[in-house]
């Protein structure tokens, strides 16, 4: 009975020292939902530890009036595929953008088109842009090319662009010259096989 008594001593002794040493795990944890092992060996029976867990603290509420946060954004990869004519002069060297359209105005641009090749959209050549990034946009039928007009020969005769996304491909057959004579003026195309559009 005396071994029983002594045991329970010892044992409110170490709850004590335990509650007076755990307020920095406590603290520590109270960030997430961590667990810390406290030891104190002199006053504690031999092999007996205790475990603090310390619950996540819940997230503050968002101030009044403040905007819930923006929902994101989703994105897809596209593939471009431009195909230049095999006509004398055909290639350019101006910088070359696109963008595509639904038939609900929902657009993605791609700004100076460029895979690292030497050189791109030279005649008779394909030119393939992949990994493209932008917001996914499902049933595209509208086009618009442009170029900056840039270079010594900045016209550029066009026979198709390409565009992927996933499984979905639409090709425009172009067929024709995209050009400017005035140097500071983009050369713009704008082709649509839309039923009908709403920008």
């Amino acid at each position: 009975m005396d071994e029983l008594v002594l045991h329970l001593v010892k044992l409110v002794v170490a709850l004590l020292l335990l509650l007076h040493h755990a307020a920095l795990p406590v603290a520590a944890a109270a960030h997430g939902h961590k667990t810390a092992v406290l030891e104190s060996q002199p006053a504690l029976p031999a092999g007996m530890r205790f475990l603090v867990s310390a619950a996540a603290s819940s997230p503050a509420s968002p101030a009044s009036g403040s905007s819930p946060p923006a929902a994101p954004v989703s994105t897809c990869l596209y593939t471009v595929i431009t195909e230049t004519g095999n006509k004398l002069g055909a290639g350019t060297d101006a910088k070359v953008s696109v963008k595509f359209y639904n038939k609900s105005g929902d657009a993605v641009t791609f700004q100076d088109l460029e895979n690292g090749a030497d050189d791109n959209f030279e005649r008779g050549s394909t030119d393939t842009f992949e990994a493209l990034e932008g917001p996914c946009v499902s049933g595209i039928c509208r086009m618009w090319l442009t170029h900056d007009n840039t270079g010594i020969f900045p016209a550029w005769y066009v026979q198709s662009v390409k565009v992927s996304q996933g499984r979905a491909m639409k090709t425009f057959r172009v067929m024709q010259w995209v050009s400017r004579h005035n140097s500071d003026d983009f050369a713009s195309l704008l082709m649509s096989e839309c039923d009908y559009f709403s920008p």
